[in-house]
């Protein structure tokens, strides 16, 4: 009886795990028994066909051998019968089809060999009268952290995984998997990257914490790198399995400062660091976060956030922003002089940006890159172009692997592996050049060629004065939104795709129309001023630009010293 034996080993573990024994040995056989009991029972559900083709393959033994070299094996001995009629065979063949058979039993009976984690044989206390998972109270761990850009062959059998998305993280697996494990109400703690709350590859896994579970607490080690050996930043999270309700508060806590010294950690932990530390309680209401970003500020700046978002008419689409050029491997694409190139191959060099100083300021650029693409070079043979052909050989096979690896075999191994919309960078059109990762935002505009790099982000839009928009992007008041609605990467601001589709613009009308106009004298002069030596001191310009922005968003003294605090 099924109830009986689990009923049984249930209550043989817990006097086991509690030491309520007279001999360790027996209690020790009779748990081992009962495990070979549900062994058989698990086979018979998991391994249904593979048990009727072995039965069929040993009546076939038994006929043409009998029970020859089965009668001495204690594991076949129970599936091959004695024949009645056994002619005369070959041994060989017998001890080939014999071991066969050997090789089977031990595939589909052997479930040690695998060393599986039956939840049936470890912890009977998670299952009911039947024998079936309930799920863990708690699932508790430091999971494994790696990028799918950093090793894809990983992520090859995860696709079909709920929590796949691409640019995803391994450890998103494991936090889904994990609230797969727990009862209802059981808890889920994890200490992992702090980035998920706002990483394009962990949208999926967002939206299962937001709609599945009650956060209960978020503690955020900001640029403090808990691991010695691993240089990322990590937050330790707690999240309930229930229906969450529609809305309810949590615990966030971030560490602001660089290291947490040793003699504060467990201060910091309990929440009474009071250096370098933002805690409070947060208000979530989970229906606002579906494929949203997650971003936690305390109240008192919510109502300025609103304002702000209130105030916004204009957004930034998709289709008017793209990230930078992708070689891979950059090296081989960079160039440190152009010289020795004819015009014809100079045509296909373009001089390669890798970051911007400042807002308003492009870095010092010595390098450039060859851009070649089927969108500029379809038609045409490298081979007529011999500087440029002299140049890619020595990499000739390590870039045919690399199109191999990205899935792009039929590509010529001397094209980009992502060149993007060229009109983002050519000469004479109008563009807006956004830095990926600073310690404050760095927007810059230009109508000169600029060919940059995956570091930077490219907007270019006819909906709205350009220069108008560098303006506002460079102010406090966006600064201040991106603290607290924007992604950072330790101390650094990460300002992605989704942080530039959502920046909260506004459209020039006839009633601010004056104020623009301000703003955009004010961003040309910066500019001019930038370009003819790029140390210059604009900081008197970019306050009257901040006090423009605050009319143009009709804030209050008190709206404009909370920014300026």
């Amino acid at each position: 009886n099924i109830k009986e034996q689990i009923a049984n080993y249930k209550h043989l573990v817990k006097c086991y795990k509690e030491g309520i024994y007279e001999s360790k040995i027996k209690i020790d056989e009779q748990i081992s028994k009962l495990q070979q009991s549900f062994k058989q029972i698990c086979l018979q559900y998991k391994y249904t066909k593979e048990l009727q083709a072995f039965d069929k393959k040993c009546n076939e033994y038994s006929q043409n051998y009998g029970d020859y070299l089965a009668n001495e094996d204690i594991d076949l001995a129970k599936y091959v019968r004695a024949g009645l009629f056994v002619h005369e065979f070959d041994e060989n063949k017998a001890k080939k089809d014999f071991q066969t058979l050997k090789d089977t039993y031990r595939k589909i009976f052997s479930l040690e060999e695998s060393k599986p984690f039956e939840w049936r044989f470890a912890f009977p206390e998670v299952l009911d009268s039947k024998g079936n998972f309930l799920g863990f109270d708690c699932v508790i761990g430091n999971p494994p952290y790696i990028k799918e850009n950093d090793n894809k062959e990983v992520f090859t059998n995860t696709y079909n995984l709920r929590t796949y998305k691409g640019k995803m993280d391994l450890w998103y697996h494991f936090a889904g998997r994990g609230l797969e494990l727990l009862r209802e109400g059981g808890e889920l703690s994890f200490i992992a990257t702090n980035n998920w709350t706002t990483n394009e590859g962990a949208e999926k896994l967002r939206n299962i914490l937001v709609e599945e579970t009650q956060f209960i607490s978020l503690i955020d080690f900001g640029a403090h790198k808990v691991f010695e050996n691993a240089s990322i930043h990590t937050m330790i999270m707690r999240f309930k399995k229930i229906t969450p309700p529609q809305e309810y508060n949590f615990h966030y806590q971030r560490f602001v400062g660089e290291i947490i010294y040793e003699d504060q950690m467990k201060i910091f932990l309990s929440g009474k660091l009071k250096t370098d530390t933002i805690s409070f309680s947060q208000k979530f209401k989970p229906s606002l976060y579906k494929n949203k970003v997650l971003i936690f500020c305390e109240e008192k700046y919510s109502e300025l956030l609103n304002h702000i978002a209130k105030k916004s008419d204009f957004k930034i689409l998709d289709n008017e922003i793209t990230e930078g050029i992708v070689p891979s491997p950059d090296e081989y694409f960079i160039l440190k002089t152009i010289s020795h190139l004819t015009p014809q191959e100079k045509y296909y060099v373009k001089e390669w940006h890798t970051g911007l100083s400042g807002a308003y300021t492009p870095m010092s650029k010595n390098n450039f890159i060859i851009y070649m693409s089927a969108k500029n070079f379809k038609d045409k043979k490298l081979e007529n172009f011999p500087n440029l052909l002299k140049h890619f050989e020595p990499y000739r096979e390590e870039l045919i692997e690399k199109k191999r690896k990205y899935k792009t075999p039929n590509k010529p191994y001397f094209f980009l592996h992502r060149e993007r919309e060229e009109r983002f960078f050519k000469e004479g059109n109008e563009k807006i050049i956004s830095q990926i990762r600073c310690s404050t935002q760095r927007f810059f505009y230009t109508t000169k060629a600029f060919y940059g790099s995956r570091a930077l982000f490219f907007i270019q839009t006819e909906r709205l004065n350009q220069k108008f928009i560098t303006g506002v992007l460079n102010s406090k008041l966006i600064t201040f939104w991106l603290q607290h609605e924007g992604a950072f990467l330790g101390k650094n601001f990460k300002i992605e795709s989704k942080i530039l589709l959502d920046l909260p613009l506004i459209r020039i009308t006839e009633s601010n129309q004056s104020t623009a106009d301000k703003i955009i004298v004010l961003v040309k002069k910066i500019l001019k001023a930038k370009e003819q030596d790029p140390s210059s001191d604009t900081r008197e310009l970019e306050k009257e630009i901040d006090s423009l922005v605050y009319t143009l968003y009709n804030l209050t003294d008190e709206e404009i010293a909370i920014i300026e605090g």
